[in-house]
């Protein structure tokens, strides 16, 4: 394979060029990114926009199933406005120290 840059050389630089072309700032600029196949992809390396708030309540497996779906469309997988805690559920998460007779 060819540097992408000078197009005479063989690549043996990431980004697809060779080694004089990668080690100037100025040309590496112009080819942001790896092209490489393992790069990382999928959930968390690129959003494909805000997912919608979901009434859904946390812990319940229709929460689970709104999870994957965003997952599958490569969106954000929380929103802020998704409701916090299942209806007349007690809070579960506890700050250390803030039971009774919890240590501090």
């Amino acid at each position: 394979m060819m540097c992408r840059h000078c197009t005479q050389f063989r690549a043996s630089r990431p980004r697809q060029l060779r080694w004089r072309c990668y080690h100037d700032r100025q040309i590496r600029s112009l080819y942001p990114g790896s092209t490489s196949k393992f790069q990382r992809r999928g959930t968390g390396t690129q959003a494909n926009g805000k997912p919608r708030p979901t009434q859904t309540p946390r812990g319940t497996l229709a929460k689970i199933i709104v999870l994957s779906a965003r997952a599958a469309k490569g969106e954000e997988l929380w929103h802020a406005d998704d409701t916090d805690a299942a209806p007349g559920a007690s809070e579960l998460f506890v700050a250390p120290g803030s039971m009774p007779g919890g240590r501090r």
